[in-house]
């Protein structure tokens, strides 16, 4: 929504029809247009100049639908398009989850008080995270709560260069966050840049 603020023509894609609708409601989202869809396989539209794919791919569990992403994403942009992609970086990951398997947070909202807890246990072999979340609503005369359990696959970078460079991406860049100043290592993320060739 902050792209389409500032004058670019903007498509959000979500598998989910649920998400894509929440999406829609929230300020700002008169300027995007979103579409249903797997990001492995996106819907056949103009090539774009860029794609941004934030945290999604961590997602993606098996090695093929990895592969399947990272073509899809070339497929779609122009050459010398911009890729920009976020995941989750496997040591680091590995070491905070070890150091820190709970997260608890409380927040204030408009619907009364939400707590949200996380534990991840982790699969080292697949370098998978078991998450389990649990979120309580508690209002007055009134508490609901909902549990939820997934997995998550993080990456190595030595996968990432691998994939990317099968893809058909050059010019590749490597960051530890959108702030170009933290170094690679000092953040359990991985930041990617890359053009298509």
């Amino acid at each position: 929504m902050e792209l389409a603020r500032r004058g670019y023509r903007v498509i959000g894609l979500d598998a989910s029809a649920d998400l894509i609708a929440v999406a829609r409601q929230r300020a700002g989202a008169a300027g995007v247009e979103f579409v249903t869809a797997d990001l492995t396989t996106p819907p056949p539209a103009p090539q774009y100049e860029a794609i941004l794919c934030r945290g999604v791919l961590n997602d993606l569990v098996d090695d093929q639908t990895r592969r399947n992403a990272l073509h899809a994403f070339a497929r779609a942009l122009v050459h010398g398009g911009a890729l920009v992609v976020d995941v989750r970086e496997w040591e680091a990951t590995a070491r905070r989850k070890t150091r820190e398997p709970v997260h608890e947070r409380t927040v204030q909202t408009e619907h009364g008080t939400l707590t949200f807890r996380s534990e991840t246990r982790l699969d080292h072999p697949t370098r998978r995270l078991l998450i389990t979340e649990r979120h309580v609503l508690t209002s007055p005369g009134r508490t609901a709560s909902a549990d939820y359990h997934f997995v998550m696959r993080c990456w190595t970078r030595d996968e990432l260069e691998a994939l990317v460079a099968a893809a058909g991406f050059i010019a590749v860049a490597y960051q530890a966050s959108f702030d170009r100043a933290a170094p690679v290592g000092s953040t359990d993320r991985l930041v990617v840049v890359a053009s298509r060739s």
